[in-house]
Parts: structure tokens; C-alpha cells; sequence
């Protein structure tokens, strides 16, 4: 069975309803905030103030505004645009990694995005599309010929190609220094998504319990799903009448639905060891 037949490999959706999807209940989030941007006029710049990333605020030890500016926008078209950009790229990216591994890529793009602004630029900055930049780079590289069509465009336009134009729109942009786009926070985006995606490069942090998601399940209890789905009986040993090589490759297909299914972080060292000597062996 080749790579590309394998089940993991075909996702390309993420599966459930808007609101239990990470993309719908991201869009939930700042559509909520912002509407409370707008029920409280008069208190807004005390919410700013609290919120959105700065040098001024990172120096009195708002950390935390790292994450929660991505949260604010600064008009209804700057909401809007971020929105289709998370539903349409976050979309097809979230069908292509296990959920937990998604929600880190999308807090550590909104936190790599805010460094390369703030490193840049005195000024504050609002809005999620940073991580849109990370989704863009980050679904290219994995979906490159994936077609896309717009409004009064007669042909169809591969993602790659997206991609491209959109990183050099920012490169143009950011080398004029003019305008309220944040075109260096897009840059940090893109190439945090370009990285991850490419490198495998996923910093690792624990959730509180609350914002966890799926059923935690004990690392005996995964490895026995992960050999049901290898077609394997729990405790499986391999055969004597099997070659190694085939069971082998089992063990591998197993341990790669396991990566997909909890992500790698749910391997053990002994698994890691296993791993990375078949791939020498495949090679």
C-alpha cells in the first residue's frame, strides 16, 4: 500500500459541524469579540489597551496580548476578509492534521506573525491574518495543484500559485512601508507556515483541559486502536510465518495512523527509534 493510499492521507475537510470544527469556532471567537469591540464604543480603547500587541505592551509584561491581538479587528471589511481566509485555506488545512497538532499551528502562527511585527515596527497591530498567511503557505505546500476559482476569473488557479503571488504582494508591500497593512505580520506567517509544514517544525505546549480537544485516551489505549486499525489484535505480535519486511511495513502503517489519529508527540522513544530506522531502511 503506497503512502498516498492510506487513509490519513486523504483527508482533506475536517469532519463535524461549523461550531465543533477548530476554523468555526476560531470565526466564532472573532466574530464574539468583535462584537463586543462594537457593544462597548466607550470602553474600547481599554480593551485595545489590554489586548492588542505592542512594544509598549510586551514591555510591561503583556505577553499574553501575543495571542489575543489576533482576536481583535480593526473594521467589519478587516473581520470579514480574515474570515473567508480562515474558512477557506484554515479549512483545508485543518483536514490535513490531527486537531491538537492544528490548534498548536494556529497559536504559535498568530505568536510568530506578532514577533516579526513588533520586531519591525512601534506600532500596534490588530487581526488574525497572520495566521491566514500561515494557513495560505501551509496549505500550498501540501496541496500545491489544488484549483481555485474567482469572481470574473474565467480559468482556474492552483494554489501554489496563490501562494506565490500573495508572498510577493507582501514582499512589494512591506518594502514600501506605507498603509495600515501589516504586510511584515503576513511575511511572519508565512514563513512560520512555510517551516512547520515543510521541516516539521510544531512547537509543543500543554492546553489547559477545557480547550482540549477529543477524548484523551491512555498510550496503551491508543497503541490497541492503533493495531485494530493495522488489522491487528491488541498485544499483536508479529507472525512467524510473516517476512519481517511485511511486518515491518505493518508496524510502520500502525504507527503512522497513530501520528495522524494524536499526533507525534503520543509515540514513545521506542517508537521514534523504530520509525526512523525503517525510513533509513526505505530509503
Amino acid at each position: 500500500m503506497g503512502v498516498s493510499d492510506r487513509q490519513y492521507m486523504q483527508r482533506a475537510r475536517p469532519s463535524g459541524s461549523f461550531g465543533r470544527s477548530t476554523v468555526g469556532r476560531l470565526l466564532i471567537v472573532c466574530a464574539l469579540v468583535f462584537l463586543v469591540q462594537a457593544g462597548l464604543q466607550s470602553s474600547a480603547p481599554t480593551v485595545e489597551r489590554w489586548l492588542m500587541l505592542s512594544r509598549d505592551a510586551l514591555a510591561t509584561g503583556k505577553v499574553w496580548t501575543l495571542v489575543t491581538y489576533a482576536f481583535l479587528h480593526a473594521s467589519v471589511r478587516h473581520l470579514f476578509w480574515n474570515g473567508v481566509g480562515i474558512w477557506v485555506f484554515g479549512s483545508l488545512l485543518e483536514g490535513a492534521m490531527p486537531p491538537r497538532e492544528f490548534v498548536r499551528f494556529t497559536v504559535f502562527a498568530a505568536i510568530f506573525s506578532g514577533v516579526a511585527f513588533v520586531a519591525t515596527s512601534a506600532a500596534p497591530v490588530v487581526g488574525i491574518s497572520g495566521v491566514v498567511s500561515a494557513y495560505v503557505v501551509a496549505a500550498a505546500l501540501r496541496f500545491p495543484k489544488t484549483p481555485f476559482r474567482f469572481m470574473f476569473i474565467p480559468i482556474s488557479i492552483p494554489l501554489w500559485l496563490i501562494a506565490v503571488g500573495y508572498v510577493v504582494t507582501n514582499v512589494a508591500g512591506a518594502g514600501q512601508g506605507t498603509g495600515s497593512v501589516a504586510h511584515v505580520a503576513h511575511l511572519g506567517g508565512a514563513l512560520y507556515g512555510a517551516v512547520c509544514w515543510k521541516f516539521g517544525v510544531l512547537p509543543s505546549f500543554s492546553l489547559p483541559a477545557a480547550l482540549r480537544i477529543g477524548k484523551r485516551e491512555s498510550r496503551s489505549t491508543s497503541d490497541q486502536r492503533a493495531a485494530q486499525r493495522a488489522g491487528q489484535a491488541p498485544g499483536y505480535e508479529p507472525a512467524k510465518r510473516l517476512r519481517r519486511s511485511d511486518a515491518e511495513r505493518e508496524r510502520v502503517d500502525a504507527l503512522l495512523e497513530k501520528i495522524s489519529a494524536d499526533g507525534i508527540s503520543s509515540l514513545s522513544h521506542a517508537e521514534r527509534t523504530f520509525l526512523n530506522e525503517a525510513s533509513k531502511r526505505y530509503r
